[in-house]
């Protein structure tokens, strides 16, 4: 019989109490990060609310100043600083960020929810690509594979019917790129500046941007946003509201995901924002009676496996934006 001895029991004891540390601390990561997924479908539900009588760039307007906010008062809530050192690059990113999210809510007034959610969450095959292209880092030898897998899913989504060009869909492909290129950037500027401070910032210059297009568009006359672009906001409360929800739903999606990847390995609660799509798929199909031809499904589900797949394998030398 095996002798017991009391430093073996605490020992015992010691791992079981960091087991069950780690298995909380898992449960409550994944737990925010499946909050910040619904909340993030949610947002495409409400942009689709709102482009369906005020243009794509009011909801981007919206999302940028209430998310500015918002995140404002969390810093000042929480003491985080606000200064930064990296200011070239901030603009930037910021300028991609906003071309980026422009597109994507672009591509949510033109094509199907999930469609539109799916093609921007292709990202992370940009953000691999562009780390390898521009920061010479290795990579897994079986990502071609998927990177390929990735754009033949474009393609049926962008091609439904293997003979036209979905220019719409094409566009909100492009906003995967620019947000790629974007958490490129952010990797760069992370040595300096924290996270929260670039989403910080990336918020307020996506407001101005958003702001000067708005109003210039507004002053050039172009169709829809003239002056009754505020009148047919006003006669429409769910509108206005929907687009309140926008930069709310979007910035507690922000913060939860945030908080996930703060507790958890990215490589471990990553997959779950995932559930984004897929939740959106059913908000489009319930709310706005959207059904995707089969071949963009198939092509979306390539998408799907492809970016979990890489999110898996280059994990170490990779980030995604939420």
């Amino acid at each position: 019989m095996p002798i017991v001895t009391t430093d073996m029991l605490i020992c015992y004891k010691t791992h079981r109490v960091v087991y069950a540390m780690t298995d909380v601390r898992l449960i409550k990561a994944m737990g925010f990060m499946a909050v910040g997924a619904v909340f993030f479908a949610i947002t495409g539900g409400l942009v689709k609310l709102v482009t369906q009588s005020q243009p794509f760039l009011v909801a981007v307007l919206g999302r940028s100043l209430i998310g500015f906010i918002m995140l404002f008062g969390y810093f000042k809530f929480r003491g985080i600083p606000t200064t930064a050192h990296n200011h070239g690059l901030l603009v930037f990113r910021s300028f991609l960020g906003f071309l980026g999210m422009s597109l994507f809510f672009f591509g949510i007034q033109e094509i199907p929810l999930s469609s539109a959610v799916i093609l921007n969450f292709s990202s992370p095959v940009f953000v691999v690509i562009f780390s390898v292209l521009l920061l010479h880092e290795r990579f897994h030898k079986a990502l071609p594979v998927f990177i390929f897998l990735s754009f033949l899913g474009a393609v049926f989504i962008v091609s439904p019917d293997l003979h036209g060009i979905n220019a719409a869909a094409l566009l909100a492909l492009f906003s995967a790129v620019t947000t790629g290129l974007a958490w490129v950037l952010v990797r760069r500027m992370s040595k300096q500046d924290s996270a929260p401070t670039i989403v910080l910032f990336y918020m307020g210059w996506s407001t101005m941007f958003s702001l000067v297009v708005v109003l210039t568009l507004m002053i050039i006359g172009v169709d829809g946003y003239g002056p009754d672009m505020v009148t047919r906001l006003l006669a429409r409360p769910a509108t206005y509201w929907a687009l309140l929800g926008v930069g709310v739903f979007a910035t507690l999606g922000q913060i939860f995901t945030t908080e996930a990847y703060s507790i958890e390995r990215a490589a471990v609660v990553g997959t779950f924002s995932y559930l984004t799509p897929i939740i959106a798929y059913f908000i489009g199909l319930i709310f706005f009676n959207e059904s995707p031809r089969l071949l963009a499904l198939i092509g979306g589900s390539l998408i799907l496996v492809s970016s979990i797949s890489v999110i898996l394998l280059e994990r170490p030398t990779a980030s995604v934006d939420t």
